[in-house]
């Protein structure tokens, strides 16, 4: 019998004060590399980073999130600043319970990179 040893993309959800952060995760927990995270462009989802997560999980653990009120993320409970949006992304890191990672992030995702690093 032939094993596949294809990468798959799994959808995930995390609790928080305005509902849930939802994401996007491929790849296995490797020690050669740190987890790579992913924030996508304002209004947008994580989706658009399905293929890229695809291929960089092949050695790492790669995942996307949706920004809170984007994607199947919850919406905030109002305006907040970009400080708080990144406080939010920051629970993946403590859910997942990483200690180091990297971070990527497309136009507005690469402020929230910024900010969280």
């Amino acid at each position: 019998m032939k094993r596949n040893n294809k990468n798959s993309i799994q959808g995930f959800y995390i609790n928080n004060k305005w509902g849930q952060l939802h994401g996007y995760k491929s790849g296995k927990d490797l020690i050669s590399k740190p987890p790579l995270l992913c924030f996508h462009l304002s209004p947008g989802s994580a989706r658009m980073f399905n293929k890229f997560i695809l291929e960089m999980g092949k050695d790492r653990v790669a995942i996307a999130v949706d920004t809170p009120g984007y994607g199947n993320s919850s919406p905030p409970g109002g305006p907040i600043k970009i400080e708080e949006y990144a406080g939010y992304l920051g629970e993946i890191i403590d859910n997942f319970k990483f200690d180091q990672v990297d971070l990527f992030g497309s136009h507005t995702g690469s402020r929230l990179a910024v900010e969280l690093a």
